[in-house]
């Protein structure tokens, strides 16, 4: 009971003091009756309880941390990029399909040129036989053996033009010196021969177009007997009547012929049984010699080539010549540049892509694509060009015509800073020269693009070294 009154007045005593009125320090208080005092003794407080136990349990696993969206918006856009690549193969294809098909409208209209010129020009040993029955009733016949035959052909070039297209042909003075080893050589060979009769067969392969050779003996002008004879063992071709007389009773002798040999791409010398001694000149600059034998000496520059061969009687029978090559083939080498045009277009992309990344810029998609676009176009306008004008010139408007359209657009899209914008036409010059390089010299066209494909990594993973691809940027 007493504790319940301790319990009570403390109560008491703190509501009392929690409403009385503040005191000021300087007055004094009134004195208060003091209260009875009590005797009884207070329990002690209870002692407070004991610290629950707590449980330890191991921090949770920290989260995954995710890609910030800058590293999402690179990967996005770098795919991006390569499925508008896999796109433009698209009009590449049908460029290079337009090629193949002005090529071989170039083809046919070339096939049929040459048809009505002459294609592969032979030029064949001349004959000269002894018969006892004169033309055309030829009795028996005896070859007569000259050991000295000398040849020259002047080749020169010309342009057939039908519509756009143009057609390499040549026309080839052919000139033929035979000589015996001895001036009574006819005598020996026709002592056999009853009533011989002599002539000079020139085989039909090295005439074209009704062209009528020359022929002279000891400078008289022999007389023609048939335009298209027979003879048997040398096929068709031209015969000449040479006077006995004039063969037995001279001391030395010799027969010049004069022949135009109409033809093109390839003019060809075939010799059989019998010591050559053979020499063409031309202003033609590529020239391919070919053939059973090469050419003794030859000689190859700007103005032209000479090349001589010089033929044993050992060799029974021997084709060789040469063959004029057209050196710019406007449809292979465009071909052969539109191959190239995913690669360069690659790089102009990764060109953007790289200054975008580092330069914290943005590039729309359909801008990438109208830049690939006037890429493409550039092979369509060096095919129309090239058709119409040489080749280098097609190609320097071609290119030039891109390059500053891709420069303009350039500089619209990378305004905020002329130096970055540069970057892309110092690239289009350096790829389109570089591309004029391979075209030219195909023999080192693939140490070449090995070169630039390692410049071009290179470059990007020099320009990229400085990027964090999760989001960060190297302080």
């Amino acid at each position: 009971m007493e504790k319940e009154l301790n319990n009570q007045a403390d109560v008491l005593q703190s509501i009392l003091a929690s409403t009385a009125p503040p005191v000021s320090e300087t007055l004094t208080p009134a004195p208060v009756a003091s209260a009875p005092t009590l005797t009884t003794s207070v329990a002690p407080p209870p002692p407070p309880p004991p610290p629950s136990r707590q449980i330890l349990q191991s921090p949770p696993p920290p989260n995954k941390p995710k890609m910030p969206s800058k590293a999402n918006d690179i990967v996005i856009k770098a795919l991006l990029l390569f499925a508008m690549l896999l796109v433009m193969q698209i009009p590449i294809y049908l460029i290079m399909d337009l090629v193949e098909s002005r090529e071989s409208s170039y083809k046919s209209v070339d096939e049929d040129t040459i048809r009505s010129w002459g294609g592969e020009a032979v030029v064949t040993t001349p004959r000269i036989f002894v018969s006892s029955g004169n033309y055309p009733n030829f009795k028996k016949t005896t070859p007569i053996i000259y050991n000295d035959l000398n040849i020259t052909a002047d080749i020169v070039t010309q342009e057939l033009k039908r519509g756009i297209f143009s057609t390499t042909v040549f026309k080839a003075n052919v000139k033929y010196l035979l000589t015996p080893s001895e001036a009574d050589g006819f005598d020996k060979q026709s002592a056999s021969v009853v009533n011989p009769y002599i002539f000079l067969f020139i085989p039909a392969s090295i005439t074209k177009q009704k062209i009528t050779p020359t022929a002279l003996l000891n400078g008289s002008e022999l007389s023609i007997l048939s335009n298209n004879c027979s003879a048997e063992k040398f096929g068709r071709g031209i015969l000449y009547s040479i006077p006995y007389d004039k063969i037995v009773n001279a001391k030395g002798w010799n027969i010049e012929i004069s022949s135009d040999v109409t033809g093109s791409e390839k003019l060809t010398f075939s010799i059989k049984d019998q010591q050559a001694h053979i020499q063409t000149t031309s202003k033609w600059q590529s020239p391919n010699f070919n053939g059973d034998i090469l050419p003794d000496n030859r000689t190859v520059s700007s103005d032209g080539f000479t090349a001589t061969w010089v033929v044993s009687k050992d060799f029974s029978r021997s084709e060789f010549g040469v063959e004029l090559i057209v050196p710019v083939n406007p449809y292979r080498l465009i071909h052969r540049a539109a191959k190239y045009a995913l690669l360069f277009i690659a790089m102009t992309f990764a060109a953007f892509f790289i200054v975008e990344t580092v330069n914290k810029w943005r590039i729309h998609p359909i801008q990438y694509f109208l830049v690939g676009a006037a890429m493409v176009v550039f092979y369509s306008l060096l095919l129309s060009f090239s058709e119409q004008i040489a080749f280098g010139w097609a190609y320097l408007i071609s290119s030039g015509a891109t390059v500053i359209l891709i420069s303009m657009y350039t500089f619209t899209i990378l305004r905020q800073s002329i130096k970055s914008a540069l970057i892309i036409p110092a690239l289009l010059v350096s790829l389109y020269l570089f591309l004029y390089f391979i075209l030219q010299m195909q023999d080192y066209s693939l140490i070449a693009g090995s070169i630039l494909l390692f410049v071009t990594v290179g470059i990007a993973m020099f320009s990229l070294r400085n990027i964090k691809w999760y989001g960060e940027t190297k302080e």
